[in-house]
């Protein structure tokens, strides 16, 4: 699972701090399982601009998804 966040400043000090406040555990990042990652226009990149968030996208290849889901 690949997660990308918004607004970090490019702060890995921010990425690691969402991440320990959602309990996410350190094994699964360093093991790849999960991956933490500053968006850098990935998500206007991939669904445009002014989508709402969350937003979870599929990726088979190099052809994304955006994956429909009620919060």
């Amino acid at each position: 699972m690949d997660i990308y966040l918004l607004d970090t400043g490019g702060e890995d000090t921010v990425v690691c701090g969402w991440a320990q406040a959602r309990g996410i555990p350190p094994a699964l990042v360093t093991s790849g399982r999960i991956t933490l990652n500053h968006d850098r226009g990935t998500l206007a990149r991939l669904a445009g601009e002014g989508v709402s968030l969350p937003q979870v996208l599929h990726q088979r290849g190099q052809a994304f998804t955006i994956l429909e889901f009620e919060q």
